[in-house]
């Protein structure tokens, strides 16, 4: 199974503090059957240049590979703002050689006809499919039509493993429904955040769990 949002990557974002902690939460995801991790340290165009943030992300990567037999994959979970429309290119930032990216929204924020407009010239633009990231932290999860509306200009849904524990019925019947696409950890660190998406699963269905893995599937073999 593939965690395809973690934070997990050392010395880097508000994820790991150090190389040791990301070691600990590879074994973790070890022991919760997960073979394949998506690294997805933050991007934030206005923040940081894209090459530096490469630069380190692989250097980084290099780094654990010499601890773990784990699949790492190098991502992002970028910030969604109106400078992301403006870069000569994102694929960098998208899921290891795949058109898919991990897109971050504001806090709190509606899906309205501008923020709907803004994901489709995204999508336009760079060929891109945004997988919008812990959608529970927007108001879209709530608003009628929200999740039908993202899925209809050609984006995917994720949410985060802690949310879904909260609300297991609520969240299996939106995946059988097609309307969450992706079940994701989030992990930061050992403690407060920690791997769990392995966990989680045990909690779902076998129906839910089969639709996640389809969808898994497909996302690993969306080559460029």
């Amino acid at each position: 199974m593939t965690d395809i949002h973690t934070h997990i990557l050392y010395s880097f974002d508000d994820g790991a503090d150090n190389i040791d902690i990301s070691i600990d939460m590879l074994e973790e995801q070890r022991r919760q059957s997960i073979d394949t991790v998506i690294l997805t340290p933050h991007y934030d165009p206005h923040e940081a240049a894209l090459d530096s943030f490469c630069e380190i992300r692989q250097n980084r990567l290099n780094n654990l590979l010499k601890y773990t037999d784990i699949k790492l994959i190098a991502a992002s979970e970028t910030y969604f703002s109106n400078a992301l429309l403006h870069m000569t290119t994102i694929l960098p930032l998208c899921i290891g050689n795949s058109r898919d990216i991990l897109i971050e929204l504001p806090f709190g924020c509606r899906l309205d006809k501008v923020l709907l407009m803004q994901l489709e010239n995204l999508i336009g633009k760079y060929c891109v499919r945004p997988i919008i990231a812990h959608v529970e932290r927007t108001r879209i999860l709530h608003q009628i039509g929200g999740l039908d509306k993202l899925h209809d200009i050609g984006c995917l849904v994720q949410v985060n493993c802690e949310f879904a524990q909260r609300n297991i019925k609520s969240v299996t019947k939106l995946i059988k429904l097609g309307r969450i696409d992706y079940l994701a950890s989030d992990c930061h660190n050992m403690d407060s955040r920690p791997p769990c998406l392995g966990d989680t699963l045990h909690m779902l269905d076998t129906e839910a769990a089969e639709i996640l893995k389809e969808n898994i599937d497909n996302l690993i073999i969306n080559k460029r």
